[in-house]
């Protein structure tokens, strides 16, 4: 399995943590469990990080985004937001962090104020 790392907007210089952290040999579960992990430490835990599967429905709205990237992996492609707060509806699966809480939901819409 190769996972290839794409990254559009990286303010906090976070991505090449990211990247570095991704093993090729990760299952789905271990892959979305590292991005988040990483992307919340490596921003110093001072914003919220959100990962989900590209490939199904999603909408957001979210402020002060500091890093954006995709991890393509042959379960799917997931997107990885770090940012202060928002709103982001999805059909799927949703893995992130709020300011030391873990989540792993089945959700439409989050909001984060």
């Amino acid at each position: 399995m190769v996972v290839d790392i794409t990254i559009d907007v990286d303010v906090l210089g976070i991505g090449d943590a990211i990247s570095k952290a991704v093993s090729n040999e990760q299952d789905q579960e271990a892959l979305l469990n590292n991005l988040c992990e990483t992307a919340f430490y490596q921003s110093g835990q001072n914003y919220n990080v959100l990962v989900c599967n590209l490939d199904q429905g999603y909408g957001h709205e979210l402020n002060g985004t500091v890093f954006y990237g995709s991890a393509r992996h042959p379960d799917g492609t997931y997107g990885i937001w770090v940012f202060e707060d928002g709103w982001f509806e999805n059909d799927g699966t949703v893995h992130f962090f709020f300011h030391h809480l873990i989540r792993h939901f089945y959700v439409t819409t989050i909001s984060i104020l």
